[in-house]
């Protein structure tokens, strides 16, 4: 099926130049409800039995598009019904609709028909560019069941945002990559863009932490993490693993060692 464009509207600030989106009362009325979430979010992917495949992600606040390290995150996201005006294609049901950090849009097209849910990628001209004919070209099918972190995927359930989020706060960022130190040049570390569970709570020696794991894509079982991160003292430790080297991060007491050695064989050590 071929790329559809954003109306005539999106067409002529494309022919101007400008590929910012202009808002029409279409638009403007446009929200990204919780129903959206619930029925169309989770995990679409080219091939969902390949962890190589090309995927897509539709989060409560962001659309992802991944392949290996690649990564493009869409924020901003509105649920659009009236896409193609009164000429939609044949089953298509909604776009979401976001943009990219560099102001680029980046949309998924959604489609159900006999064969079930499925997403088309569209961007602008210079995102288009930059994903390429190997994330551009396939039809993204949704993928039912959720495929297990150990294997080197993203789990459909997964939530993206709140590692992410973190990131965006200075203190936190500042602090991570200082307690990083030289791993911060390892990207599915530093920037949280491997797979990785949902954060969560824990207790340890009398605190709380907040624990975060993740691992490098396509080799979770070389390359992994399990990080505490103290926020009201903006104190972080880890356990990084790659390929048999372990290493500590905030040099931690024998105590917060010794829960960190807990909490990374639990989450990545081979049952």
């Amino acid at each position: 099926m071929q790329f559809f464009s954003r109306h005539s509207a999106y067409r002529l600030v494309a022919a101007t130049g400008c590929l910012c989106l202009v808002a029409s009362t279409a638009w403007a009325q446009a929200h990204f409800k919780p129903d959206v979430v619930r029925k169309y979010g989770g995990t679409y992917a080219s091939d969902c039995s390949n962890p190589d495949a090309p995927r897509l992600r539709v989060l409560r606040d962001a659309l992802v598009v991944e392949q290996g390290d690649k990564r493009v995150v869409g924020r901003k996201v509105q649920a659009a019904f009236t896409y193609f005006g009164p000429s939609a294609p044949p089953s298509f049901k909604m776009a979401l609709v976001s943009e990219v950090h560099s102001g680029s849009a980046l949309d998924f097209m959604v489609f159900e028909d006999k064969n079930g849910t499925s997403i088309h990628l569209q961007a602008d001209a210079s995102l288009q560019a930059a994903l390429g004919k190997t994330l551009l070209s396939p039809r993204y099918h949704r993928c039912d069941d959720a495929l297990s972190p150990n294997a080197g995927t993203i789990t459909q359930n997964e939530p993206m945002s709140d590692a992410e989020k973190m990131l965006l706060d200075p203190a936190f960022k500042a602090t991570y990559l200082r307690v990083l130190g030289p791993l911060a040049r390892e990207a599915w570390l530093a920037k949280f863009n491997g797979p990785r569970p949902p954060a969560r709570r824990v207790r340890v020696a009398g605190m709380d932490y907040l624990l975060l794991a993740v691992c490098k894509p396509h080799s979770c079982a070389d390359f992994n993490a399990a990080l505490l991160y103290a926020e009201d003292r903006d104190r972080l430790f880890g356990k990084v693993y790659q390929q048999g080297r372990i290493g500590y991060l905030g040099e931690p007491s024998p105590d917060i060692a010794d829960a960190l050695d807990t909490l990374w064989a639990n989450q990545w050590q081979q049952k």
